[in-house]
């Protein structure tokens, strides 16, 4: 049974005596705590989870807004910047003509909507779109008539941009390449792939651009022209660019014409196709009926 203490002296002089003699629960030891990053930072992530058990709300908030991504403030440029900055990006990518047949879209334009809905248009009204067209005013038959006049375009291709990219179809540069309707195949295919030797057989070109509101034609020779070759009936040909340059000044001639569409392109390759008598007199008699 432990003695008991019936004053405060007393308690107090035991006490004493008990430092004086160096018992060990009296003893005061000084204790030094280094604390070590490493510790800290346990320490901190402890209190962490403490303070995610208490209000998980309030941490999952705050984790969420330490990764959310930085803002981009591009659209809060004015629309002329922004434009400038289309224009310099599509120049950097779409050097060279590009194949009308392969509907290049830009990576810019699949950022989202918006952007697409502003890029699309620049694109289609800056970029010089080539197209290989085939031509039978040498070659007689059904099947050469058959595979001319066409720009050689997928049904998907051809339907996208009838359908959603209708609206961004302001084309105001294109190349019409015209080959042989035995060629025909064989340079689309090459012109595809960017192949060196893709206009090895062209006739001849026709450039058409919309330069201040007015159409600019021109045309040049190609390796296969009838001037550095025998032809039969090279005036054939000439007509057919004649046709194609007239009907390209009649479309853009138009009040506020701002560029071809994929239907405008359709009805000038067609001129490179040669009727027989027969089908081009029942073609004028429908037109004379409209």
């Amino acid at each position: 049974m432990s003695q008991q203490y019936t004053t405060t002296s007393e308690a107090r002089d035991m006490r004493a005596a008990r430092r004086a003699a160096g018992h060990p629960a009296a003893t005061t030891t000084t204790t030094t705590t280094t604390t070590t990053p490493e510790a800290s930072t346990m320490r901190v992530t402890r209190q962490g989870l403490r303070a995610s058990r208490r209000c998980p709300a309030t941490f999952t908030a705050a984790a969420q807004a330490a990764t959310t991504p930085p803002i981009c403030h591009f659209k809060k440029l004015p629309a002329e910047m922004r434009d400038m900055v289309y224009g310099l990006a599509l120049d950097l990518v779409y050097e060279d003509a590009q194949m009308l047949a392969n509907l290049p879209i830009p990576v810019i334009a699949q950022v989202d909507k918006e952007i697409r809905n502003e890029v699309l248009p620049i694109h289609f009204a800056k970029t010089n779109f080539s197209i290989a067209v085939g031509t039978n005013s040498n070659t007689p038959g059904k099947d050469a008539r058959r595979v001319s006049g066409t720009i050689g375009l997928k049904r998907e291709v051809h339907a996208s941009l009838r359908g959603p990219l209708g609206g961004y179809t302001g084309l105001r540069s294109l190349t019409f390449h015209i080959f042989s309707s035995h060629d025909i195949r064989r340079a689309r295919e090459r012109l595809s792939r960017n192949d060196p030797d893709a206009l090895e057989f062209l006739i001849a070109s026709l450039h058409i651009t919309l330069e201040k509101g007015e159409i600019v034609t021109k045309r040049t020779e190609g390796n296969d022209h009838p001037s550095l070759r025998e032809v039969s009936n090279p005036g054939r040909l000439i007509e057919c660019f004649e046709s194609a340059d007239d009907l390209a000044r009649e479309i853009g001639g138009v009040e506020g014409f701002q560029g071809f569409d994929v239907d405008d392109v359709d009805d000038i390759a067609k001129e490179f196709r040669v009727l027989s008598p027969r089908t081009k007199a029942s073609k004028n008699g429908k037109r004379g009926l409209k």
